[in-house]
């Protein structure tokens, strides 16, 4: 789609450029993807420089999303239990952009079965995943 197009040329473009002209390369990006949406190039050039102003100077993530539960029935023979767990994607602390630590883990994850007798079969217990992702600039 155009827009998908607009915003991976957007990306590209900003980690690319100097800090002199990323409001005027983003006005042109804008207007160039969409023009009907801007309307004129100043109002690209008021709009980029709009976002730059509101972008923050640190980066603070704290997300947790549990993953449902599937039961999914097996015809005569009983029931696989199916979940990832918790997901927590964390920054210890408020980061720059220049600067990022990121802690990413996945705990409680379950896959068992359950036979008609109710017997419980743990294909593996509850797993830790845990990826942690260091970004330092050398500017």
């Amino acid at each position: 789609t155009p827009r998908l197009g607009a915003i991976q040329s957007l990306r590209r473009t900003v980690s690319d450029m100097d800090a002199i002209d990323k409001t005027s390369k983003v006005a042109e990006i804008m207007y160039g993807a969409l023009p009907n949406s801007v309307g004129s190039r100043d109002r690209a050039h008021s709009l980029a420089k709009k976002v730059y102003e509101r972008i923050p100077d640190k980066l603070e993530l704290d997300v947790k999303i549990a993953s449902p539960i599937f039961h999914v029935p097996v015809p005569g023979q009983g029931t696989t239990i199916f979940s990832l767990g918790l997901f927590h994607l964390q920054t210890p602390t408020p980061c720059e952009y220049s600067n990022l630590d990121i802690h990413c883990q996945l705990n409680e994850m379950v896959l068992c079965a359950v036979s008609l007798r109710g017997e419980r079969f743990d294909m593996f217990q509850p797993v830790l995943f845990h990826v942690q992702i260091q970004y330092h600039s050398n500017d």
